[in-house]
């Protein structure tokens, strides 16, 4: 029924229109009572204005989207940022594209360069010992660290990888810097 009558004034370029109920039962393909009803809850939800009823109809205006009262924000500041506290970035890895952009698309393990396709959501603290599937412990992985790891802690984990020559010294204290800044939230993924 809107965008009827929004073709009728506003798209034809004409501020208000008079609108038959009968015309409108024929082409809306609605009961009389119907038609009725719903201009009224259009003109109260502020969808339109009746501007004057007679026996001939309705001079109705209606209202585009961004004029309607409390549909459409009116500025940037109005808009509340999401809270990626209680988001679950493991689940269908619905946030994988902001996880691999926070990760450089690397592996936060080994540094190996990954891509989406190519890469594995990790649980820096495993599930099996109370890790949750919040941001904070959700990582991108290469397959090979990911089925090493297992349920051993992060840190413990890189020092094997330094410790088997697959890290530097500096790499090591790099990548324990970076896991302590991203279990910390510091380091957060864009949404």
């Amino acid at each position: 029924m809107y965008y009827h009558l929004l073709a009728y004034t506003r798209i034809s370029n004409r501020e208000q229109h008079l609108f038959g109920i009968i015309a409108l039962e024929s082409t809306t393909k609605m009961s009389r009572y119907k038609v009725r009803e719903t201009i009224r809850s259009m003109d109260q939800k502020g969808c339109i204005q009746i501007v004057e009823r007679n026996r001939n109809g309705h001079m109705i205006k209606v209202l585009f989207p961004s004029e309607i009262e409390g549909l459409v924000v009116e500025s940037e500041e109005a808009i509340t940022a999401l809270d990626i506290e209680g988001l679950d970035f493991y689940k269908r890895r619905q946030y994988l594209e902001s996880l691999l952009e926070r990760d450089s698309n690397r592996c936060i393990y080994c540094l190996k360069k990954v891509t989406a396709e190519k890469c594995v959501l990790d649980h820096i603290k495993a599930q099996a010992i109370g890790g949750d599937n919040f941001y904070r412990n959700i990582a991108i992985s290469c397959h090979e660290c990911n089925s090493r790891k297992g349920e051993v802690e992060a840190i413990d984990f890189i020092r094997s990888l330094y410790r088997n020559d697959i890290l530097t010294e500096q790499e090591f204290h790099e990548r324990k810097e970076y896991i302590e800044k991203v279990t910390t939230g510091i380091i957060k993924p864009c949404l």
